[in-house]
């Protein structure tokens, strides 16, 4: 069984408060699954939870141990730039909340 390190109050205080108010999903999710992993709930109950990949929570795991919060954020990607203003990527991520 691989579970996440011991994790610090601080950790596990950046954590809950990402898992509850970030605005990316991933994060959440991903914030969330440390917490679960931290509690010692198998990669298999959390794979159950989220329906990803026995691999990918096992990365999100070995990530976390490696780089902290920075592993919770997908990393920028290329492809087509936003067509949308900052205004209007404000007020779509308003109306998702």
């Amino acid at each position: 069984m691989r579970y996440v390190r011991t994790l610090t109050e601080s950790q596990r205080h950046t954590l809950e408060t990402l898992m509850k108010h970030d605005p990316s999903p991933r994060a959440r999710a991903r914030a969330h699954s440390i917490l679960l992993s931290a509690r010692r709930v198998t990669i298999k109950e959390i794979v159950k939870i989220y329906q990803v990949d026995r691999d990918t929570v096992s990365s999100w795991i070995k990530q976390w141990d490696q780089t902290g919060v920075e592993s919770l954020y997908d990393k920028p990607r290329s492809g087509r730039p936003s067509t949308l203003t900052q205004e209007e990527k404000e007020l779509a991520q308003g109306s998702i909340r």
